[in-house]
């Protein structure tokens, strides 16, 4: 009972109760989950033999089989979640595949390759529910008895090539999934930006997995319709593509489902108060080693602390957060972050790459220019300056909490006259800013540089697009308010 209590009801302490509530959470999301699948699979097969659905596919309920189904997502679940906390920011699969290589993580590992395999099992498992996807079904409707008996001597039987469609549909499905569900891992958006209701948040994905069926169903025909074709021999697969085709859109679409409905339960923010933090400012002077802890407890941390500074509100609250002792720690935060990206972006520049071949040289220099290439593939020095404690998702909170710091300073109403607390807090004002600017300016150097990878220049650019929105509201507040006296020549060239 007291292992349960501190796995699910921990409140005394910071740390212990964002992870405690999370499993909560997930716990309740889990419960959530099992009736909802219940009742749609349910459905599902009741529909599946009326028409016009009939046409696309048949699925008959099996309560046994469900639960199986259910578990197997379950784990899977659990795995994404463990991964989740562990993300460090690597933003291509093959680079976290080298990593783990290079390496090794014990609890990653397992949790990949679980998710792979349950993957396939859950495959397997719905295609037991689809009759028209038994194997016997499909030897008896395209009589492929009939058809060995013809072609024995020809040296290959039709019907093993009916299990081995079977089984690399099921191979290919589960990479499919497993993909899909390590690219979520990599998105800009991992820690959804707007906190839904659950019920909201559901709504919405409901209607985007409706237009997943049309987005995905028929290209995903035509794959599959092209491949039966080469196994079957025959263009009469009609039927069967389209079967095979609805338990992928399916398939699908409940791990589209489940992945972003999860992240709406674990990203959500959690109430900070316990018997170790239970003012603003305990929260934040807490300190919390940045180097050492999971960027998922670093990102609830930030997130508490971005929305402290997230608008102004009573006079006693912004007085408190302007004070001094405040600011100093909110300001050594900040720098710790920008101190970092600064080393590991000084440290790439500090090494060279490789060194100069000339083109037109010879063999020796054509064998270095093939090699040259070849490691180029695998450098990922570039990308190692925005991964772990300076990940996307990390930089884009700090950005944030830089931001409306700034505003907060402009805008809040405290007890002095505006006057003395812009001369208290110019120091502040203009540290900000100038990170920001510094924050901005690396940005842009990393996006101009050739090693960098596209997934990751795309989502500097949306950081870099967020700056963009505070510098203009940041000018707009310093028209209106002059809350900024004495600026650098820096700060006046943006503002």
């Amino acid at each position: 009972m007291k292992e349960i209590n501190k796995i699910f009801f921990e409140d005394t302490k910071y740390k212990e109760k964002i992870y405690s509530i999370t499993n909560l959470r997930l716990l309740s999301f889990e419960i959530y989950k099992f009736f909802l699948l219940l009742i749609f699979i349910y459905i599902t097969s009741k529909l599946s033999h009326h028409f016009p659905i009939n046409i696309l596919f048949e699925m008959n309920f099996n309560f046994y089989s469900v639960i199986k189904i259910f578990i197997f997502l379950l784990i899977i679940d659990i795995c994404y979640f463990l991964l989740f906390k562990s993300n460090t920011g690597i933003k291509s699969f093959h680079e976290i595949i080298i990593s783990l290589i290079l390496h090794p993580n014990i609890i990653k590992l397992i949790s990949m390759s679980l998710c792979f395999c349950l993957i396939f099992f859950c495959t397997e498992e719905f295609k037991s529910l689809m009759p028209r996807l038994d194997l016997d079904y499909i030897k008896k409707k395209y009589d492929l008895d009939n058809n060995n008996e013809d072609e024995e001597n020809e040296g290959y039987n039709e019907y093993d090539r009916c299990y081995y469609s079977d089984f690399f549909y099921a191979i290919s499905i589960a990479n499919l999934l497993f993909l899909y569900m390590i690219m979520d891992l990599e998105k800009f958006n991992l820690w959804p930006k707007l906190n839904l209701s659950r019920i909201n948040n559901f709504k919405n994905r409901l209607f985007y997995a409706f237009i997943n069926i049309g987005i995905i169903g028929f290209p995903s025909f035509l794959i599959i319709y092209f491949i039966l074709i080469f196994f079957y021999r025959t263009l009469f697969v009609f039927d069967l593509s389209l079967n095979y085709t609805s338990l992928f859109v399916l398939e699908y679409n409940i791990f589209y489902l489940s992945l972003n409905c999860i992240k709406n339960f674990i990203c959500a923010p959690v109430n900070y108060i316990t018997n170790e933090i239970n003012t603003p400012d305990k929260l934040i002077r807490k300190e919390i080693n940045f180097l050492q802890e999971e960027n998922f407890y670093i990102c609830h941390h930030l997130q508490h602390i971005r929305d402290l500074y997230e608008y102004p509100r009573d006079v006693k609250f912004n007085t408190n957060l302007l004070i001094y002792e405040n600011l100093k720690s909110l300001k050594k935060k900040v720098n710790f972050f920008v101190d970092s990206i600064n080393k590991k972006y000084q440290l790439i520049y500090s090494k060279k790459f490789y060194n100069y071949v000339n083109p037109n040289g010879d063999l020796i220099d054509k064998i270095r220019i093939f090699f040259n290439k070849i490691f180029s593939v695998f450098d990922f020095r570039v990308n190692h300056v925005i991964e772990k404690e300076t990940s996307v998702q990390n930089f884009k909170f700090i950005i944030e909490i830089i931001g409306n710091t700034i505003i907060f300073i402009s805008d809040a109403k405290i007890n002095k006259v505006s006057e003395d607390k812009y001369n208290d807090c110019k120091d502040y004002s203009y540290y900000f800013v100038d990170k920001l600017i510094d924050i901005d300016s690396i940005l842009v150097n990393l996006i101009q540089n050739k090693r960098i990878g596209e997934n990751l220049k795309k989502d500097l650019q949306k950081l870099r697009y967020i700056i963009k929105n505070y510098f203009d509201l940041i000018r707009y507040k310093q028209m209106k308010n002059k809350f900024l006296k004495l600026m650098s020549q820096k700060i006046q060239a943006i503002i």
